[in-house]
C-alpha cells in the first residue's frame, strides 16, 4: 500500500510483475522527486537539468524558416536532408550549420540551424552511407546506389552488344559465359 501511495497503481502493477531491476525512466523520476523534495536546489540549475535528461536521446534542430526539427542524437547534417525530403536528401551537395559551410558528416547539436544547399547534379555516393546515421537515409542511399548500379548495367550491355555486332558475334548466354571465363570475373 506504501508503494501505491507514493508511486500509484502502475508501480505497484510493475512490484506484482516480480520486475526487481529499475529502470532508466523510474531511477530518473526518482531523481526528480529527490531534486523537488530538496528545498537546496536552485530552480535554474533545476530546470538545465531537467531538460537535458529529458532529451537525452534526441536533438531538436531548426529549419532556415523557423521550423523546429527532432533527430536522434549524433544524427548528421545528412540524416537531416533526409529529414526534411527524400528529394532534398537525393540532391544535397552541402549543408550550413549556423550560417558556417560544414561538411556532410557533421554532427549535430540541439539548437543548431541547418540550410541544406542542393543541386540538380549531385547524386548520392557510396561515402554517404558512412555519414548518415539514421535507418531512413541509409536505406534511401542504398536504394539509390542499387538504382545507380542497375542503370550501369544496363547501360554495359547496350555497349557489349554493340560491339559483338560490330565484331559479328552474337550475344548469347554462351559468348557471355566464355567472356567471363575469359576475364576471370564471377558473374556475367
Amino acid at each position: 500500500m506504501n508503494e501505491i501511495a507514493e508511486k500509484g497503481y502502475a508501480a505497484h502493477y510493475k512490484y506484482k510483475q516480480g520486475s526487481e531491476k529499475e529502470d532508466n525512466l523510474e531511477s530518473w523520476i526518482n531523481r526528480l522527486q529527490e531534486a523537488l523534495e530538496n528545498p537546496h536546489t536552485n530552480a535554474v540549475d533545476f530546470v538545465e537539468q531537467f531538460k537535458l535528461n529529458l532529451y537525452s536521446k534526441e536533438i531538436f534542430v531548426f529549419t532556415p524558416k523557423g521550423d523546429l526539427k527532432s533527430l536522434p542524437k549524433g544524427a548528421t547534417t545528412l540524416d537531416f536532408a533526409f529529414s526534411i525530403h527524400t528529394e532534398v536528401g537525393m540532391k544535397t551537395r552541402g549543408a550550413k550549420v549556423n550560417g558556417k559551410l560544414v561538411p556532410l558528416s557533421y554532427e549535430l547539436k540541439s539548437g543548431d540551424q541547418v540550410d541544406i544547399l542542393t543541386s540538380e547534379n549531385a547524386k548520392p555516393n557510396p561515402n554517404w552511407l558512412d555519414y548518415s546515421t539514421t535507418a531512413r537515409s541509409r536505406s534511401k542511399i542504398k536504394s539509390a546506389l542499387k538504382e545507380d548500379r542497375k542503370l550501369i548495367g544496363e547501360d554495359g550491355k547496350e555497349i557489349l552488344r554493340r560491339k559483338l555486332k560490330q565484331l559479328k558475334i552474337n550475344l548469347n548466354e554462351a559468348s557471355v559465359n566464355e567472356m567471363v571465363n575469359y576475364f576471370k570475373l564471377k558473374t556475367s
